[in-house]
């Protein structure tokens, strides 16, 4: 192992701008933003769509829970396919796929049928993200990885601006029929874009699929990948119990209509697409225990205000405080993960990283929609508030010192 700054080879050493980030990631953010347009539009809406079909917020939570279960058992399966027959494989699959969950959701009359379109939605998505994050890792330089990973935020952040409003319209004209069919049309154009793509994965013979294990457990030596693994799982289970809320609490408690909360989360992602590449670019060199305090205390005060909100102008105050100050954790450990693994189990790493979430996640969102329920709008996301502080212990105190590149075998 050796201490960073690295390069990749093939990676220019001295440009400073985004557009030395190469030709093959900006082929995939452009084929990201494509594939989230109309998909990350919609999930503003999809707590909303489910409640209505399941009647309650417990309900909603539950149908979430499937697709957590679905990413936690595919993610190491397709971060393995991708480390082993090929990144731009399970990149171009993905979309086509999942357009047939977006097509069964769309003719679903109730939450067991919407569970299961919503379960093939996840699944292919589940497989390909290992894939996309590797691929980053594999194309972009050490130096430059916080502000393409904070790229990568951004760009979907920008899907999720014009999304939601042309969703919103949608479902406000015509229904969430054909909101559903208008996103599985979208979600499939990204595909021809993904066959731009160069293939980045070694050649050579391909190993046997109980190498996963031994492999794993090589990685795990890293106390990077660990402190990363857990940070992201404990951050991510806490937001999920009550984030996925906030649309339903916009629509049924606030009484706004459904281009009004289009409008808002538009408005939250305008400003998250504007401040992620910055907050990517900062964690290459700042002082990263700085950021993690201020993403994750500005998380919580998120949530804390609004359980009590008051005024349009200071919920847009409480969107925009949210989005300016959450930027880096994920950049940040997902940077440290591509760092220390080696390019021949980059896959398999992010794809375990993926189950860990999705574990945590599965029961804190039907515990949000049970604290809903019973307990008051407001109850889970003064819960969630509270949460962030032991997580925010361990983020500030477990952080290792040094940050040293795993070398690949090939290399």
């Amino acid at each position: 192992m050796r201490t960073l700054p690295q390069t990749h080879p093939e990676a220019p050493t001295n440009a400073r701008s985004l557009a030395g980030l190469g030709r093959d990631f900006w082929v995939l953010m452009a084929s990201t933003f494509a594939a989230n347009l109309m998909t990350q539009g919609f999930l503003s809406f999809l707590p909303i769509y489910l409640v209505a079909l399941g009647r309650d917020a417990t309900i909603m939570g539950v149908v979430l829970s499937v697709g957590s279960f679905v990413v936690a058992f595919l993610s190491p399966v397709g971060g393995y396919a991708g480390d082993v027959y090929g990144r731009r494989r399970m990149l171009v699959l993905s979309p086509v796929v999942a357009s047939l969950g977006w097509f069964i959701l769309a003719m679903s009359g109730n939450w067991v049928v919407a569970a299961l379109g919503f379960a093939l939605v996840q699944a292919p998505g589940t497989i390909a993200s290992p894939a996309m994050s590797a691929y980053i890792g594999d194309v972009v330089p050490d130096e430059r990885l916080g502000r393409a990973y904070g790229v990568l935020n951004s760009v979907l952040s920008m899907a999720r601006v014009a999304g939601p409003i042309l969703v919103g319209v949608l479902i406000g004209m015509y229904g969430f029929q054909a909101a559903l069919l208008a996103v599985a049309a979208a979600t499939l154009l990204s595909a021809s874009v993904r066959l731009l793509l160069k293939e980045t994965v070694p050649s050579g013979a391909v190993p046997r699929w109980r190498s996963i294990p031994r492999s794993m457990r090589a990685s795990f030596r890293s106390p990077l990948i660990r402190y990363s693994f857990v940070l992201q799982t404990a951050y991510f289970a806490v937001v999920a119990t009550s984030y996925s809320l906030v649309s339903v609490v916009l629509k049924d408690v606030y009484g706004l209509d459904y281009y009004m909360v289009g409008l808002i989360v538009a408005f939250q992602e305008i400003v998250f697409a504007a401040v992620s590449p910055i907050g990517g670019r900062m964690t290459e060199t700042g002082n990263r225990r700085a950021m993690l305090a201020v993403n994750i205390a500005g998380r919580a005060t998120f949530f804390a205000l609004f359980a009590f909100y008051g005024s349009l102008p200071s919920l847009l105050a409480m969107v925009a405080l949210d989005s300016i100050a959450t930027p880096f954790l994920v950049p940040l450990s997902d940077s440290l993960i591509a760092t220390a693994t080696k390019r021949e189990e980059r896959g398999t790493v992010f794809g375990f990283l993926r189950t860990w979430i999705a574990l945590g996640q599965a029961p804190a969102t039907p515990a949000g929609g049970f604290l809903f329920d019973n307990f008051g709008y407001y109850s889970p996301f003064i819960t969630s508030a509270a949460l962030m502080i032991p997580v925010a212990a361990y983020a500030l105190t477990a952080l290792p010192a040094r940050v040293e590149r795993a070398q690949s075998s090939e290399g």
